[in-house]
This record gives structure tokens, C-alpha cells and sequence, in this order.
């Protein structure tokens, strides 16, 4: 399963563990129990809090067992990718999704996509998330054209030496031109 919380950060699997510790325990069953407030510790508060109080859990499934898979469904749900409308007179798409960029490897997610001044490049936030290398070396858009990458920092000027190879775990900002 796949479980994801914005508000909600501490979990326990298995059963409510209220001071034992044993390392390498693995869970007694397939309990998971949330605590969208904590009172285990002592403080210097009162254990009480007054007013309405959301939150949110998201449960999904995959047959892909990746951390890739389990980032991408985390990021999906906290950050939602936000899109615009452009009206036109053309006879539009039936799809309701679709890729821009062809290429794109499986531990590799998009943090986030800044469009650049002159219409025709945008500097991308990515992160790789598998602990494997990884490159964007081969990207290509969707209508053929083959898109000019370069590594960039987070203010999209050019990095001298940039690579666009990526070491386990890291983020980089990358300029596509087109």
C-alpha cells in the first residue's frame, strides 16, 4: 500500500507502542494507526486542544514496489501540479493527461517548473529519488523537437562544467531550451 498524510507525521504499524523499543522489530499485523495529535510526551501544555480539526490520509496501491513509485505518489498529493486553461478555437483533445517530454527517467520526479522569459525554454527543479544514478541527457519534447538541456542554479544562470548526470538521492536545476 501507498500512505501519504500532509498533517500527519507520526505512524505506527502493527500496534500503539507506548515506550518499548526493540531494534529490528517488524509489525505484530497489518494495523497502522495515525496520531493527528500527540499527547505521549510530557510537556508543558495541557494534553487538550478546542475547535475543529481536519486532516487528510491518502491510501492507494501499486503493483510497483519502487520508491520511486511511493515518492511520486507522496509528491502527487501534497504538491498538486497546477495547470491553466488557454482558450482557443481548436477542436482540443479527448486526453486528459499527457507528457510533454519524452525520455524522462523512472527515478527522476519533477519538483517544480519555472517558464522562462522568452517563451521558448523553463528551468526544471528535479530530484532523484531511487539511490541509483541517473541522466536527462536523452530528453526530447513531444513534438520531435529535440530540447537543449544545460545545468543551471536555482537563480537559472548556467553552471560552468554542469553535469547532467545525476548521483543517488540528489537535486539539481536544469534549463530545457527548445
Amino acid at each position: 500500500i501507498l500512505l501519504n498524510s500532509q498533517e500527519i507525521p507520526l505512524m505506527q504499524f502493527g500496534g500503539l507502542n507506548t515506550g518499548r523499543y526493540k531494534a529490528g522489530a517488524t509489525p505484530e499485523t497489518t494495523h497502522i494507526y495515525g496520531w493527528p495529535m500527540n499527547n505521549y510526551w510530557t510537556t508543558n501544555f495541557n494534553a487538550e486542544q478546542h475547535g475543529g480539526i481536519n486532516w487528510v490520509y491518502n491510501i492507494g496501491s501499486s503493483t510497483n514496489q519502487s520508491q520511486s513509485e511511493a515518492t511520486r505518489f507522496g509528491w502527487n498529493n501534497r504538491v498538486p501540479f497546477l495547470a491553466r486553461v488557454l482558450p482557443g478555437g481548436g477542436k482540443g483533445e479527448k486526453t486528459w493527461q499527457k507528457s510533454i517530454i519524452q525520455g524522462w527517467p523512472e527515478n527522476v520526479i519533477l519538483v517544480s517548473a519555472t517558464p522562462g522569459e522568452n517563451g521558448n525554454s523553463c528551468t526544471l527543479h528535479v530530484r532523484e529519488t531511487e539511490g541509483k544514478s541517473a541522466g536527462l541527457k536523452t530528453l526530447k519534447l513531444a513534438n520531435s523537437k529535440q530540447a537543449t538541456l544545460k545545468q543551471v542554479n536555482v537563480l537559472g544562470e548556467k553552471i560552468e562544467n554542469g553535469s547532467l548526470e545525476f548521483k543517488p538521492f540528489k537535486s539539481k536545476f536544469v534549463k530545457v531550451s527548445w
